[in-house]
């Protein structure tokens, strides 16, 4: 059975990666099998840093800023900064709960670099990226929205049909979440380094068109950074 792009292994029986799952949950090991099927345990703990273990395995470099998910087994990570560089991190990560086992993920297409503290939602297999900035922080921002097939790990640039000044200004700590009812994305407060965006938006996935919300007796304070999900047909902002 494939579990790795590009590499195959040896299938366990069930008891035994049962086995090998409870007593990971228990001693946080690292579980490998090689390409004989030979099970390789090893003491050694994950860490944040880009390290090259041993066994020749590399881990993801520490970031801060950057977007994580999970999806179809999978914990992902992506985009982000490491202080003293020059450029935003811009790659992907995926990681095995059940084998212990990061992996780095080739994109298909040209990773955005403005991808700094962005805004992002799932909507089925696909992910929804608003926004953020690159590594002159606060001074390239973006305010494209891309569309993320998780099953290629492409991305593409979702082009606005609406272009009348309705559309989000550039910025970064937005929040983005969706409405499976009526196809639409929603857009919560950011800020451009200096000036807040008070507005809330709706996106709809169908035409692309981009549509400020109406204000209410509630409406959200100027923030950041915070989050927000819809339930029950209400729009819940948290924090900032």
């Amino acid at each position: 059975t494939t579990f790795f792009k590009k590499k195959t292994y040896s299938m366990f029986k069930f008891e035994k990666l049962e086995y090998i799952y409870k007593k990971w949950l228990v001693d946080s090991y690292r579980y490998r099998c090689t390409d004989d099927g030979e099970l390789i345990v090893s003491s050694k703990g994950l860490t944040s840093n880009c390290e090259l273990l041993d066994n020749g395995e590399l881990l993801p470099r520490a970031r801060s800023g950057h977007k994580a998910f999970f999806h179809a087994g999978a914990f992902y990570i992506y985009g982000g900064y490491k202080r003293g560089e020059d450029n935003t991190l811009r790659d992907v990560w995926r990681y095995y709960p059940l084998m212990h086992l990061w992996e780095k993920v080739e994109s298909c297409t040209e990773i955005p670099s403005e991808n700094l503290s962005c805004a992002s939602t799932m909507v089925g297999d696909k992910m929804y990226l608003f926004g953020g900035s690159g590594a002159d922080f606060g001074y390239t921002n973006s305010r494209k929205l891309y569309e993320i097939d998780l099953g290629t790990l492409s991305f593409s640039e979702v082009k606005y049909k609406n272009t009348d000044g309705i559309i989000p200004r550039p910025g970064y700590g937005y929040s983005l979440t969706h409405s499976a009812e009526n196809k639409c994305l929603y857009l919560c407060c950011g800020i451009d380094g200096q000036v807040y965006e008070k507005k809330k938006f709706k996106f709809n996935l169908t035409n692309h068109t981009w549509s400020v919300m109406p204000p209410d007796n509630q409406s959200v304070t100027q923030r950041y950074r915070q989050e927000d999900f819809v339930w029950r047909q209400a729009w819940y902002v948290i924090g900032g």
